[in-house]
């Protein structure tokens, strides 16, 4: 039982903590690759799907027009997947050649509606972008110039957070960018990063297959990706600032049931990307990064059981059930509000607030685990309301 306690440690452990520090570690061993020299720039289709968006759509086609790249080498598809606003109404009064928006009648879901305008582009380079997230003007150049290599076949992004207000989980997402920006450049170091983020990257046009339904995107174009022998690679020059809104517990929790549900679907299809003997770097790092870290909800009710069972035999077990205890009645406080306003900036505020999102990940998480094995799936969601 004992050997038991500690491998489930392991197991809680290793994805958050111990698997950071090895990647760290290998990763000094190696270089980072350099941009190529920008010479002949490749055509791009710039693509977004856009659902009920009248309140960002403008400036986010605004932001798009004002992209330092040659007209006749950009399109912009704009997909209205069955918005009842303004949205298509507003796209469509900024008339330029480069912009072609695609309503879609009913709500189809987003990758449909990515699946039809991937169909409808024309560009060598395929960059995909969210309805939210504003890039720099530079953005498409300094992103071109990597498909000069061969070897790449997907450019992932750097996520810049403005917090718009400060709210009980924006701080603790905000850490959690950086900390996934940090696992990123260690990975492309290694030999390619685990995968891109929706809110912006760029594909070779020819590795791109239509995307199934009930997965996450972005994960999954990734793993087609390097199924088909394309580099990941991650440039934290090449960034978009993505507002960060103070959400509700409850559109968190849902945020990350979906997510969780959706990319674990993916890897199940995908999951000849884990054999070591096909691909033995991106094996590891897919399966410590995104498959076992999915994991931890269920290592932790097993490992919360078996604490349980050996309180009588050591302090050391009292001690660590104590904690985990702690962590969950902080969480309470926390979502209770019953020490709003009464806790000033300092530690132990950064303490609750991280307890409470880690118990709220924890959460979130266990219930996409039960989606999955329910065969539920999320394949229709309004993504400004659950981002």
């Amino acid at each position: 039982m004992v050997v038991f306690f500690f491998f489930l440690l392991f197991l809680i452990c290793y994805p958050v903590l111990l698997f950071p520090v090895f990647l760290f570690v290998v990763a000094r061993f190696f270089k980072s690759p350099h941009r190529p020299e920008l010479q002949d720039l490749p055509q791009i289709s710039l693509i977004i799907v856009v659902r009920n968006g009248e309140e960002f759509v403008l400036e986010k086609i605004r932001n798009s027009l004002d992209l330092d790249y040659p007209p006749e080498l950009l399109e912009i598809l704009v997909g209205s997947d069955g918005s009842i606003d303004r949205t298509v109404e507003l796209v469509r009064q900024l008339a330029d050649p480069r912009l072609h928006c695609v309503e879609f009648t009913g709500h189809r879901g987003k990758i449909e509606v990515l699946n039809q305008l991937v169909s409808k582009s024309r560009g060598e380079i395929l960059v995909f972008t969210d309805i939210s997230a504003m890039l720099s003007s530079d953005v498409l150049k300094k992103m071109a110039p990597w498909f000069r290599d061969g070897r790449v076949g997907a450019v992932a992004a750097r996520k810049m957070s403005r917090m718009l207000r400060i709210g009980k989980l924006d701080c603790a997402e905000k850490t959690y960018g950086g900390y996934e920006h940090l696992l990123r450049y260690w990975e492309t170091r290694i030999g390619g990063a685990v995968s891109c983020e929706g809110f912006l990257y760029g594909v070779r046009r020819q590795l791109v297959r239509p995307i199934p339904p009930g997965v996450s995107d972005d994960l999954f174009v990734s793993m087609m990706v390097v199924d088909q022998g394309g580099l990941i690679v991650y440039d934290p020059e090449i960034a978009a600032t993505v507002p960060v809104r103070a959400r509700l517990p409850g559109h968190e929790l849902q945020r990350r049931r979906r997510i969780v549900c959706q990319s674990l679907r993916g890897i199940w299809r995908m999951r000849r990307l884990l054999n070591p003997l096909r691909q033995s770097c991106y094996a590891w790092i897919l399966a410590s990064h995104k498959l076992l870290r999915r994991l931890i909800p269920v290592a932790w009710l097993a490992f919360f059981m078996v604490n349980l069972v050996l309180l009588p035999q050591h302090l050391f077990f009292v001690i660590i059930f104590s904690l985990q205890v702690l962590v969950l009645l902080l969480s309470v406080v926390k979502y209770s509000g019953l020490l709003s306003g009464q806790l000033k900036a300092g530690f132990l505020q950064r303490a609750v607030n991280a307890a409470y999102y880690f118990s709220l990940g924890i959460l979130g998480t266990l219930l996409g685990l039960l989606d999955l094995v329910r065969g539920r799936t999320h394949e229709k969601w309004d993504p400004l309301n659950s981002q």
